[in-house]
């Protein structure tokens, strides 16, 4: 078994896709530091399914991926297959070539494939466990592993003695193991605490039942005597209604009769108040020719006034006009002055002008003149330089022939034509000149960019802090708006619902064509006063209200054919027809009639329902209050009621169902308006948060706009920086290669003059070397004129400059003057144009002062006669005036007539109200006692009657003593406290539960005991295997020790500990003649070779298939190297070595060697080669 082929693409020099093929045998990889040897080795350790980057020398894991160089684009993907030949099984697998695939991408996807089949990396790590060949095992050693192998931290020396014992897998199960015993046991915990619990719950559920069957038989005997109490009060207030309808009769007919006469009183006050609308109306006619009169009168005058305004307004702007025209004389004398000016500065700079023409035209032919000898000069230096530099090729043919026999002089001569040609390169090169003037303006125009972009960053933090401020109060409203919205739709479906329940009430609140709403949707009250307007109104509170009889009676009949019970009714129009009894106001009380806050046509209901009734402080009070006022009833702001009949109702403050309605249509009309109010305030706040988010908006792309110009004002600067800098260094550098060979020239001429004269050949080379120096004379003669016609170029240039510069400068005189003119020539044609337009304003606003004039006396001729019309039309008002007011007397004297009448009809129906307000009391009484039966207890009048006559039968019932017992038996029941009717069919359901858990609880602790028992396998076998594997693997260490050191040198692992499993593994080291303490005071060397004896001992007691050493060999010297590759020769039957080396006597003991290149940097290449083959490429 061994490895047989590596395909690497995108893995991080590996740019292209490159094929390493693997033999059986020792394999060499060689070539340079940096040029990618080691890569080969963490891309077989990265297939395998390293996950520790650092172990791969990156950062992250990402560091794999070719990441590009100077010349390729980085990759998006990193690929490398290794293929195993598994001819021996090792791999539990039926394959016998295993292909393993990762795939890494750059946004950190990864894939992993086996034989081409995608699979999982712990899939890859299963196959790899124990065999050796895993990314953690030691089939894979490098230099630094060495010292973490020896170092004073066992952990990695560990694993490969687990690996090798193969005990890695029973220790990975004993961790799941482990955790599953943890998690049983946590569990266990967790369910003695419920089971605890439920055994509790158990216990309680039995004392709850027995409470249950004691308050069964209470609640039984206090349901009969509340039946019976219940058919003995409704007896009692029915005789008691009897009586009151006859009252009621009496007083209607007496009401009616008074009625009768208030109503022909009203029909003769109508006829008077008809005559008195036509004298009104006469009144008023009167009044409003009257009125339009003043109105004339008064725009007469307002007409009048505005033509002397506009009159007045005419003469200033004449004024205005004479003072325009006096001030335009002078500036146009002015302007006047400034043209002539004008004129002669131009006569003088078209002087100047011609002149400087003149001169330019001089220097411009000087310029061109010295131009063409200049280039005439340098033709001769290029016809001089061609000259020597034959003369120079002559000079190195005779001193190569002296070369040939004497190379000293031919290699000063060579040097010194090298230094004299790079010195007429470096003087003929042109200099560069550094721009600063471009530096200065890039400068300039960075700070101006920069104080931009600081501006609009001020300017779109305040848009931005505006727009949060508007954001804020944008949310603000809509919290609002919600709020109002959820208040509205709450009161809305309040009132939609109607009363809870399926009674009478509920059920005609159900149908909207039924218009009778419940008393106390429309009666609202404080949060305050509820609680008392509730116990003032009692059962009233559901009492529905109807605008007469007739809505009432086809309620009735709707209940009737609907069989949906009984309600009761207030009618409108019968308010007030009776007269009651009024009890005057207690002191320190205050009315009921006050809390209460309806429509005007609801008040005669609420004084019928609440004119006797009167909030006090306490219950106290009012007991004491009650028999001095007998026909008052008393409340308390806690909800408790008395009055003189002994009645007291009282406990806890909780409002009725009722209670809860009061004033909900009041108060759904307000939440309306408050939602009108929220939803514009949010609109408002909705339009300003988008206008704050558009300035935002646009002060952040103003930012943007103003920091890219800053971006290339910057760039531009540093442009110009580097284009200085790069000048300058030019230049200094220029000056010292100059002066560098100017010293070397006159040093190696010194040494050429120093030498003898030899034969004839050099007598030639003198020859030469002197036309040469001739030649060179020439040159620099010719150089010499060329700078002197140079020299005259410039100077005539320059004068050129000037004259241009002058010429220039005249121009601009000459145009500044004829500009001058022109302006002023603009003034007085600007002056004369608007003398011209206030002439003819002039003129109109004379016209239009004449005019007024001549409209001003029509109208106040008009305003005359108007005014002589006034006294008339006052009095025909006065009179009709005084007509109204007798109108108005003799109505006032029948309405007195009128008020006794009613006040007498008021009596009468106050009586009558107040029989019927006792009776429908009466009436309420009877019917709560009959609507209780049926609420509490599901019975009728009728059962209630059985049960009464059932009770007579058994214990000769007795009121007094039953509505003594009624109390005792609900104190009874409410000292029994809360009572859980369904405790017993609670206790059984926990019962089971209880038992259920039970179960499983036994099915836990089996779990426990099971895992326990292969936790205790698994450490019998895994201490076994490794006691085994390590006492081999100690006896092949101290074998292997002794030969790589020889004579007495010994070494030994041992277990620092009791259990094997988990014990350190240290090692002893005491090489030939040295007895160290420590492992750390061994050389490079003698490391090297003690963990190598160590890893070849595992080899002996589990081989493993393949071994790849990354450059362990570098500590060794040559004698040792010798060693360590004998020992290597001696595995390498069973175990293929792959070696990263530099070491030439590891190359050579190799039977094939790969050669790593990087010809592109950044890009690695593979070259392969067998000794006994022709060199192979092997990349793709």
């Amino acid at each position: 078994m061994y490895l047989s082929r590596l395909d690497l693409h995108g893995f991080k020099s590996f740019a292209q896709k490159t094929t390493v093929d693997f033999s059986p045998g020792v394999t060499a990889i060689v070539g340079p530091n940096g040029c990618g040897k080691s890569n080969v080795i963490d891309a077989v350790r990265w297939v395998l399914g390293e996950q520790r980057s650092r172990l791969l020398r990156s950062e992250s894991m990402a560091g794999v991926i070719f990441n590009g160089s100077s010349g390729k684009k980085p990759l998006g993907m990193a690929e490398v297959s290794l293929t195993v030949e598994n001819t021996r099984g090792v791999l539990p697998t039926e394959f016998s070539e295993v292909t393993v695939t990762r795939r890494l991408y750059r946004n950190g996807d990864s894939d992993y494939l086996l034989n081409g089949t995608v699979c999982r990396l712990r899939d890859i790590l299963d196959l790899f466990m124990d065999t050796g060949m895993g990314a953690g095992a030691y089939s894979v050693i490098e230099l630094s592993m060495v010292e973490d192998i020896l170092s004073e931290n066992a952990g990695d020396r560990r694993r490969l003695f687990e690996e090798a014992a193969g005990v890695t897998k029973y220790k990975r199960r004993r961790a799941q193991a482990l955790k599953r015993l943890e998690a049983t046991q946590s569990d266990l915990t967790r369910l003695d605490d419920i089971i605890e619990e439920v055994e509790k719950q158990v216990r309680s559920l039995s004392r709850q039942a027995q409470k249950a069957a004691r308050h069964e038989r209470l609640a039984t005997r206090l349901r009969r005597l509340e039946l019976a109490m219940a058919a003995h009060d409704v007896e009692r207030l029915q005789a008691e209604r009897d009586a009151l309808e006859a009252t009621v009769r009496t007083r209607g007919t007496e009401a009616e009769g008074l009625g009768a006469q208030v109503a022909a009183g009203e029909a003769q006050i109508e006829q008077a108040r008809t005559a008195l609308v036509g004298l009104e109306q006469n009144m008023a006619s009167a009044a409003r020719a009257l009125q339009a009169h003043a109105e004339t009168v008064q725009a007469l005058e307002a007409e009048i006034r505005l033509g002397d305004e506009r009159q007045q307004a005419g003469r200033r702007a004449l004024d205005r006009i004479a003072r325009e025209r006096d001030a335009d004389a002078a500036r146009a004398e002015d302007a006047a002055a400034d043209e002539a000016d004008a004129e002669s500065r131009i006569e003088t700079a078209e002087a100047t002008l011609a002149e400087r023409d003149a001169a330019l035209l001089v220097a411009d032919g000087e310029r061109v003149e010295a131009r063409d000898a200049a280039e005439a000069t340098r033709q001769a230096a290029q016809s001089a330089r061609a000259s020597a530099a034959e003369a120079l090729s002559a000079l190195r043919d005779a001193e190569r022939a002296v070369e040939r026999a004497r190379d000293r002089r031919t290699l000063l001569t060579a040097e010194a034509e090298r230094v004299e040609a790079e010195r007429a390169t470096l003087a003929s090169a042109p200099e560069a000149q550094p721009d600063h003037a471009r530096l200065d303006a890039a400068e300039a125009d960075l700070q101006a960019a920069s104080e931009a972009v600081n501006t609009a960053v001020a300017a779109r933090d305040a848009a931005r802090s505006a727009f949060e401020a508007a954001d804020a109060e944008r949310q603000s409203a809509r919290s609002a708006a919600r709020a109002a919205k959820a208040e509205a739709d709450l009161l809305q479906a309040l009132v939609e619902a109607g009363p809870e329940g399926d009674g009478a009430v509920a059920f005609l609140a159900a149908h909207p064509e039924v218009n009778a709403p419940p008393l106390a949707e429309l009666v609202g009250a404080d949060e305050a006063d509820r609680l008392a307007l509730d116990a003032a109104l009692g059962a009233w509170t559901e009492a529905l209200v109807v605008p007469d009889d007739d809505a009432a009676d086809a309620a009735i009949g709707r209940l009737r054919a609907a069989e949906r019970g009984r309600a009761t009714f207030l009618v409108l129009s019968r308010v007030g027809k009776t007269q009651t009894e009024r009890s005057p106001a207690p002191p320190g009380s205050t009315p009921a009639l006050a809390l209460a806050k309806a429509d005007a046509r609801l008040q005669p209901l609420l004084q019928a329902l609440l004119g006797n009734t009167f909030v006090v402080g306490s219950l106290m009070e009012a007991r004491a209050l009650r028999d001095t006022y007998p026909v008052a009833r008393f409340v308390t702001r806690e909800g408790a009621w008395t009055d003189a009949s002994g009645a007291v109702h009282g406990g806890s403050a909780t409002p009725s169902e009722g209670a809860g309605r009061f004033g909900v249509r009041e108060r759904l009309a307000d939440a309306a308006e408050a939602l009108a109010e929220a939803e514009r305030v949010r609109d408002a706040a909705e339009t300003a948060a988008e206008a704050a988010r558009a300035a935002r908006d646009a002060a952040e792309q103003a930012r943007r706009q103003a920091e890219q110009a800053r971006d290339a004002a910057r760039t531009a600067r540093d442009a110009a920086r580097d284009a200085v800098t790069r000048a300058d260094a030019q230049a200094s550098a220029r000056d010292a290669q100059a002066a560098r060979l100017g010293a070397r020239a006159d040093e190696l001429r010194q040494q050429i003059e120093a030498l003898p004269e030899a034969d004839a050949l050099e007598d030639e080379a003198s020859a030469r070397r002197l036309a040469a120096s001739d030649a060179e004379a020439r040159q620099a003669r010719a150089d010499a004129a060329l700078d002197a016609a140079s020299a005259a170029r410039q100077t005539a240039e320059a004068a050129w400059s000037d004259a241009r510069l002058a010429h220039a400068r005249a121009q601009s005189a000459a145009q500044a003057a004829r500009d001058a003119r022109d302006r002023a020539r603009a003034i007085r044609a600007d002056i004369a144009r608007r003398q011209a337009d206030r002439d003819a304003e002039a003129e109109r606003l004379a016209a239009e002062i004449a005019e007024t004039g001549a409209a001003a006396e029509t109208v106040t001729a008009r305003l005359d006669a108007e005014r002589r019309r006034t006294d008339a039309l006052q009095t025909t008002a006065s009179d009709a005036e005084t007509a109204v007011l007798q109108g108005r007397a003799r109505i006032a004297d029948a309405e007195r007539g009128l008020r006794e009448l009613r006040q007498q009809r008021e009596v009468a129906a106050t009586a009558r109200a107040d029989a019927e307000r006792r009776l429908a009391e009466v009436a309420t009484r009877q019917e709560t006692t009959l609507e209780r039966l049926q609420e509490e207890h599901g019975a009728d009048l009728d059962d209630a009657n059985e049960e009464l006559d059932r009770l007579q039968a058994e214990e000769l019932f007795q009121p007094e003593t039953a509505r003594a017992e009624i109390p005792d038996l609900r104190r009874k029941i409410r000292d029994l406290g809360a009572v859980n009717a369904l405790a017993l069919e609670s206790y059984e359901e926990e019962q089971e539960r209880l038992a259920f858990l039970q179960g499983q609880r036994t099915d836990l602790a089996d779990a426990e005991a099971s895992l326990l028992e292969t936790i205790r396998e698994i450490n019998e076998t895994a201490r076994a295997r490794f006691d085994e594997t390590f006492s081999q693997v100690r006896e092949a260490f101290q074998k292997i020790f002794a030969d790589l050191f020889g004579g007495d040198a010994t070494a030994d692992v041992t277990l620092d500990g009791d259990d094997p499993l988990e014990a350190p593994v240290s090692i002893t080291a005491r090489p030939k003649g040295k007895r160290p303490v420590s492992l750390t005071q061994l050389s490079g060397g003698e490391k090297t070779l003690t963990a190598t004896a160590l890893l070849f001992a595992i080899y002996l007691v589990k081989p493993s298939p393949f071994c790849i050493l990354d450059e362990v060999d570098a500590p060794l010297d040559d004698a040792n190297v010798g060693r360590f590759m004998r020992l290597i020769r001696s595995f390498a039957d069973s175990t293929q070595f792959i070696l990263v080396t530099h070491n030439k006597l590891t190359m050579e003991a190799a039977d094939r060697m790969y050669g790593v290149t990087m010809p592109t940097p950044g890009i690695s290449r593979l070259v392969g080669v067998r000794f006994d083959e022709e060199e192979t490429a092997v990349e793709a």
